[in-house]
Order: C-alpha cells, then sequence, then structure tokens
C-alpha cells in the first residue's frame, strides 16, 4: 500500500494535510490531520487511515451481518466524516440539516474542512468554479486562504443547499447578484411579507435599511435566514 499526500490548508497557526491510500490502482480511502509543521500533519493522517483500514478489514472477517444491533464500532478519529462522506443528501435534508455558526472557534478545523470537501465533491464542484464561487462570495482565490472559522461554516451550509444534480454553470449563477434578488423576492412572496416588514427583518439582522446595501455574502444570508422562516 502506498499513501499520496495533499496539502489542503496552511495559515501561521495550522497546517493540513490529506492523505489517499492506494492498494495498486484502488483508492483504499483518504484521511485529514493537522500538525503545527507538514510533516506531522502528514503521520497523524497516515496514522489514522491505517487505523481506519485496519478497522474495516477487522470488520470484514468477521461479517458485518454477524454484529448485534448494539453493538457499538470502536471509534477512531474522523469515523464520522466516513459517515457524511458515504450519506446521500436528500433535498430536504439539505435544507432542515443546516449548520449554525459557532460560539467559539476550535483550534482544529480538520472535520470541518474534510466535510467542506465532501460537499464540494458531492455536487461534483471542478477546481476553477469552486475557486470562482470562494471569489465572488467571500473574496478568496482558493481554499487556502480561508482564515475565518466562519467562513468555513458558511461555506458547508450553503454547498449542502445545493442539489447534487445541479450542474456547475447553474451553480455558478445561482450566486449572480440579480438572481439572489429573484430568490430574494420568491421567498417574500411566499412568507406573503410586505415592503416594511422585509425592510424591518432586514434592519434587525444586518443594520442596513436596503438590501441593495447587501454584498453577494450579505444576500445568501439574508436569503438563508428568509427560507428558514419560511420553513417555521
Amino acid at each position: 500500500m502506498r499513501f499520496d499526500s495533499e496539502l489542503l490548508y496552511t495559515d501561521t497557526v495550522r497546517i493540513i494535510v490529506k492523505v489517499n491510500g492506494w492498494e495498486g490502482d484502488k483508492e483504499l480511502g483518504s484521511s485529514l490531520a493537522q500538525g503545527e509543521t507538514v510533516e506531522i500533519a502528514e503521520d497523524k493522517a497516515i496514522n489514522r487511515l491505517s487505523k481506519r483500514l485496519r478497522l474495516k478489514l477487522d470488520l470484514d472477517e468477521n461479517r458485518l451481518q454477524e454484529l448485534k444491533p448494539d453493538d457499538e464500532i470502536p471509534k477512531i478519529d474522523n469515523i464520522s466524516m466516513d459517515k457524511i462522506q458515504d450519506k446521500q443528501l436528500t433535498s430536504e435534508t439539505l435544507i432542515k440539516n443546516q449548520v449554525n455558526l459557532p460560539k467559539s472557534t476550535p483550534n482544529d478545523w480538520t472535520e470541518e474542512l474534510y466535510e467542506y470537501e465532501n460537499e464540494i465533491k458531492r455536487i461534483s464542484l471542478e477546481k476553477k468554479n469552486e475557486e470562482q464561487i470562494l471569489s465572488m462570495i467571500l473574496g478568496y482565490k482558493n481554499r487556502a486562504m480561508i482564515t475565518n472559522y466562519d467562513d468555513i461554516i458558511l461555506l458547508i451550509d450553503i454547498l449542502r443547499r445545493i442539489p447534487s444534480d445541479m450542474n456547475n454553470i447553474d451553480i455558478i449563477n445561482s450566486f449572480q447578484r440579480e438572481n439572489l434578488i429573484k430568490k430574494n423576492n420568491k421567498i417574500l412572496r411566499e412568507l406573503n411579507w410586505d415592503i416594511d416588514m422585509a425592510r424591518g427583518f432586514l434592519y434587525n439582522n444586518f443594520n442596513l435599511n436596503s438590501r441593495a446595501e447587501l454584498d453577494i455574502k450579505g444576500l445568501i444570508e439574508f436569503n438563508m435566514m428568509l427560507e428558514e422562516r419560511a420553513e417555521n
């Protein structure tokens, strides 16, 4: 078995590396880890992936059907991320399973970046289109420049709402200002809100008097808040 490493993220306090395990031409799995240096992060990722593959081998040998319903598989780092990768999100889940912004910023972003990457894969978003969307919404050239934890959480929330069968061009177009405004109008009609109600909601949440003052990120967040109101 061989391991391939990829540097996913780096800033002044953290380095995150992704490791893929291969047996010949067959990819066995992947893992992410964070460390103070590339070498430390890579060693952690290899160790995590090795443990995960050993666990899978053990379960295969013992036959999964022989496990009792109440039996628990021993927990290892990032095993929950495998479940996220394998889970097929329905359109209902995309709306209801929403991320709330954290009250505090954790030191380790590994799981969040792994979830972000899995959402990118789920919607088959090409790298150039991902970078275009990052630039449109947050002004980042690529994911390695994301330094704000709230931004990565917001991106995950945004990506979760995108249907898996939506093509890349339509995804990009959905973040154009004029299309965000059209979506905003549609949600307001569904809520049966007049101008005064919409303006009051905008002022209470953004301290602004007009949505014309919102940037792309603000319009997306505004629409997401209104969607939550429409769901309730």
